[in-house]
C-alpha cells in the first residue's frame, strides 16, 4: 500500500504531521540500518513499524527534514515532561510503599538543592511539606502528591519549556 492508498482509506484521528512526529522519539524504521551520520540515541530504537516507513518519508520530506531525519523539536519538551512525570511517580511511589520516608527524601533533597548552588529551598518545599513529615505516617503519601509532586511537575515542566526556547537553534 502506498501513502495515496493509505490516504483513501484514512478515518479516525487526522492527525496533522507536527502531532504525528511528536510521538516518535526514534527517527528509524524497525529492521532498517542505524547508519552512521545520525546520533546514536536517536536510532537506538525503531520508532516506527517498516509498513509505515514510506508515510514517515513522506512527512520527513514535506516537513523539510528529510534526507537529514531529525528528531522533530517538540519532542525533547514530551520527553522531558514524561521523564520529569515518571520521576516524581517514582518518588511517590517509594514514599507510599515505605521503600523512604518523606523526612530521608526532603533531607536528601535539601542537601543535593544546595551542593548544586541553589539557596532557596522554601521555594520548592514550602511549609506544608514540613507538616507532612510531623504527620502520621500513613497520611505521607496523599501529602506528598498534593502538596509538592503536582506544583513541581509544573516548575520542572515550564522550566524544560524555557530551556528549549533558549536553546532551540541547537
Amino acid at each position: 500500500m502506498d501513502i495515496g492508498d493509505s490516504a483513501k482509506m484514512q478515518s479516525g484521528l487526522n492527525l496533522t504531521y507536527p502531532t504525528i512526529l511528536c510521538d516518535v522519539k526514534y527517527i528509524r524504521a524497525a529492521g532498517e540500518e542505524r547508519g552512521e551520520q545520525i546520533p546514536r540515541d536517536l536510532v537506538k530504537k525503531a520508532g516506527y513499524f517498516q509498513s509505515e516507513k514510506n508515510i514517515f518519508e513522506k512527512i520527513y520530506i514535506d516537513m523539510g527534514m528529510y534526507p537529514e531525519r531529525v528528531r522533530y523539536p517538540l519532542v525533547y519538551i514530551m520527553e522531558a515532561a514524561d521523564d520529569i512525570a515518571y520521576g516524581l511517580s517514582d518518588i511517590a511511589d517509594g514514599i507510599e510503599k515505605k521503600i523512604i520516608s518523606l523526612d530521608f527524601f526532603v533531607n536528601k533533597f535539601s542537601e543535593l538543592w544546595k551542593q548544586n548552588g541553589y539557596d532557596n529551598l522554601e521555594m520548592v518545599i514550602d511549609d506544608k511539606i514540613y507538616d507532612v513529615i510531623r504527620d502520621n505516617e500513613n497520611n505521607i503519601h496523599k501529602d506528598f502528591n498534593n502538596s509538592l509532586g503536582s506544583q513541581w511537575k509544573k516548575w520542572m515542566i515550564d522550566d524544560a519549556v524555557e530551556e528549549y526556547v533558549k536553546n532551540i537553534e541547537q
